[in-house]
């Protein structure tokens, strides 16, 4: 008798303590973030405050509560007591449980020092995507195991290899994904005739160029491309006029279309030109 009422005590405090971490977890989006010392780059939300705060608490409620359903489920199993067990100190019940949260708590802190780097990043190149596409795949992983583990405890073993194959799916859509995207830029693949006609229209509106020829430009980033041109002067200039006009238009290219790199060369333009 005392053992059914200690199980249903604890089935109570598990629901409570999981409920609270959800509307904790919900209410925390509504209150001031500070800093922390770090300095994270300001965007626009992806949904209203209110939506977050819903999403936040639920998936607090389906990772954190399915947790904690497996441990209560696998305390039974082992004989280990209940959440509430009359024969139990409070040494055993309370400070025990403490220090060892407390402790698994700083290793989760410690290992999301990662992504609090990497959403630091202004700018976010294909390594950076990669690393919260692995994030993505290890929260994955995470959830196809606690699902995994409660049908295995509901005599349901055929939902972890299924759970498994879900995740690698996933992964190796998200991987072939990040190739598709990316591959081109290893390739060298060009900007577009239109960048580069402005290009050519930018190095010809600087005093001095009377022409412009061996416009190359390629990514070699998502964002970054490298440009290189020959720009045709008037024959007979001095070297200082000659360099005068090539910083001129490597600035008024930098500010215009602001390429990673651009490699200018002067030469003089043939007679007839």
């Amino acid at each position: 008798m005392e053992e059914a009422l200690d199980r249903k005590i604890s089935f109570r405090i598990y629901l409570v303590l999981i409920a609270s971490l959800a509307l904790l977890a919900g209410i925390s989006l509504f209150l001031p973030q500070g800093e922390i010392g770090l300095s994270l780059p300001q965007a626009p939300l992806p949904a209203p405050l209110p939506v977050l705060a819903l999403a936040n608490a639920g998936i607090i409620l389906v990772i954190y509560g399915g947790l904690g359903l497996i441990g209560l489920m696998l305390a039974r199993k082992l004989g280990l007591p209940e959440v509430w067990d009359h024969t139990l100190s409070n040494r055993r019940r309370f400070v025990l449980p403490a220090l060892v949260g407390a402790g698994l708590g700083i290793v989760l802190i410690i290992a999301a020092v990662p992504l609090i780097n990497l959403f630091r990043q202004k700018r976010r190149g294909p390594a950076a995507r990669a690393q919260f596409l692995e994030s993505i795949n290890d929260e994955l992983g995470l959830i196809a195991a606690l699902f995994g583990t409660l049908f295995i405890l509901w005599g349901q073993p055929i939902a972890d290899p299924v759970a498994s194959i879900l995740v690698a799916t996933i992964i190796a859509y998200n991987g072939l994904k990040l190739f598709l995207e990316n591959f081109s830029f290893l390739l060298g693949r060009s900007p577009g005739p239109k960048y580069l006609g402005q290009l050519e229209s930018l190095a010809r509106s600087v005093p001095g160029v009377v022409g412009v020829h061996d416009l190359r430009a390629e990514y070699i980033g998502p964002e970054t491309v490298h440009a290189g041109m020959h720009v045709e002067v008037r024959p007979g200039i001095t070297i200082e006029d000659a360099e005068r006009i090539r910083k001129e238009v490597d600035e008024k290219v930098h500010q215009e279309v602001s390429p990673g790199y651009c490699v200018i060369q002067v030469e003089p333009a043939a007679p007839d030109s």
